[in-house]
């Protein structure tokens, strides 16, 4: 589910954005801001994490926390836009530079998680765990444009991804691990 709205945000966020007056020239240059956070973050996060494992809290309980804050973070962000029918340029920007501010987290939370469970098949798990995510990023940039197409706005895309990114939430809350669960 981390993908879905990942994907979402890279291919739609400069129609978004000018489907609420941006001009096409500086629409682009308003999707990097978001992206730049996301970048921040990923970093911070894997210090955070560590410190946090270092200080003796369990690999679980920071993994579920970084991955909630990713998921449940940004599917707010979407609520907030969708609710209170944020329809600014700049509001949707710092939204959308929140929501992915808090996506970085994900790299704390299931992107390392892979070492945490299969420690000798971490590359192979990862190469799985992604094709799912790119599979996942391909129907969710299917479904926008689904809906897009019938509906002309993006009220029902966000929260078709909130949803998404809390049922993600609820899963990884449920049975992720930061245990060895594959020992060979």
């Amino acid at each position: 589910s981390s993908a879905w709205g990942w994907y979402i945000i890279l291919s739609w966020l400069p129609k978004y954005l000018k489907s609420l007056g941006a001009e096409t020239s500086k629409a682009g240059i308003y999707a990097i801001a978001p992206f730049a956070a996301q970048v921040i973050t990923d970093i911070m996060a894997g210090w955070l994490a560590d410190a946090m494992i270092e200080k003796g809290h369990s690999r679980t309980y920071v993994r579920k926390l970084f991955q909630t804050v990713s998921l449940m973070g940004p599917a707010l962000c979407l609520l907030v836009v969708v609710y209170f029918q944020v329809t600014t340029v700049l509001g949707v920007t710092v939204a959308m530079t929140v929501f992915m501010a808090l996506k970085g987290c994900s790299h704390a939370g299931y992107a390392v998680n892979m070492i945490d469970i299969a420690p000798k098949q971490a590359a192979q798990l990862y190469g799985i765990s992604n094709t799912l995510a790119t599979l996942a990023g391909i129907f969710g940039n299917l479904s926008t444009g689904w809906i897009w197409q019938a509906t002309g706005n993006f009220q029902w895309i966000f929260l078709l991804c909130a949803a998404v990114y809390a049922l993600g939430s609820a899963v990884f809350l449920k049975y992720a691990t930061g245990e060895v669960v594959f020992k060979y």
